[in-house]
């Protein structure tokens, strides 16, 4: 969700970069009738590469990392003072290691930053910026079937919020977050192995303020829009 003034930083599994403003891309009326045919393309993906990441970068001026993780669990951070030339040569890199490892999000932070990631099959990790690798590092013990699904810098005053494919809410305060130091962490565990193995799974997490909306966009392409408070009381979303 971004303003309507706002500019992104696309992210290709490529390491590809560009740039878009937001009123550049058309809206689209709800409710009414579309398909993806008629969707924006700023700028089209090139042979063997996906969109990764949509980020805003009003705050680039303000910021001093890109931090970026794959699916794999691999972080990397880059100094904003590169912005230049990393717009500028459209290349950020694709912050992996493993050939079968792709892209996933990259975000803006400072110094004493935290960053937490979460995995589909429910680990919870937390790094510190300041001790973060100029280089891809990997940061987490993962099994051959998980990955990661959400990455987000926490605050404080703010609470980290879980959801599974059910529509269930999990919530954990922002000082809960345990910070890793071994590149051989496995997180912290939110799904018990006996959720894990009915099929529950994570599909999405941000750290969010009381009074933030939320909205969940369903697999049958539905958006609903919730406030952070009432979903939390309420333990789940329709699903």
């Amino acid at each position: 969700a971004v303003p309507s003034n706002e500019e992104v930083l696309l992210l290709f599994t490529s390491g590809r970069v560009s740039t878009c403003n937001v009123s550049n891309i058309a809206a689209v009326e709800c409710g009414g009738t579309w398909t993806w045919n008629e969707a924006a393309l700023p700028d089209e993906p090139r042979s063997g590469e996906f969109l990764a990441c949509i980020m805003p970068i009003s705050q680039l001026p303000l910021s001093e990392f890109f931090l970026q993780v794959s699916r794999r669990g691999y972080v990397k951070k880059t100094m904003t003072s590169m912005a230049q030339s990393i717009l500028g040569n459209h290349y950020l890199g694709k912050g992996t290691l493993q050939k079968s490892d792709q892209s996933f999000h990259v975000t803006l932070c400072l110094k004493k930053d935290l960053f937490a990631f979460v995995t589909i099959e429910g680990k919870l990790l937390g790094l510190d910026v300041d001790e973060l690798s100029y280089s891809a590092e990997d940061r987490i013990k993962l099994t051959a079937s998980d990955y990661v699904i959400a990455s987000f810098v926490p605050h404080a005053g703010e609470s980290m919020l879980f959801l599974t494919q059910t529509g269930k809410v999990i919530q954990r305060e922002y000082n809960s977050l345990e910070l890793s130091k071994s590149p051989l962490a496995k997180g912290l565990s939110l799904i018990s192995p006996t959720r894990l193995e009915q099929g529950v799974r994570f599909i999405g997490a941000a750290s969010v303020q009381e009074a933030d909306r939320i909205v969940v966009l369903d697999s049958k392409g539905n958006l609903i829009t919730h406030v952070a408070d009432s979903i939390v009381g309420a333990g789940s979303v329709d699903a």
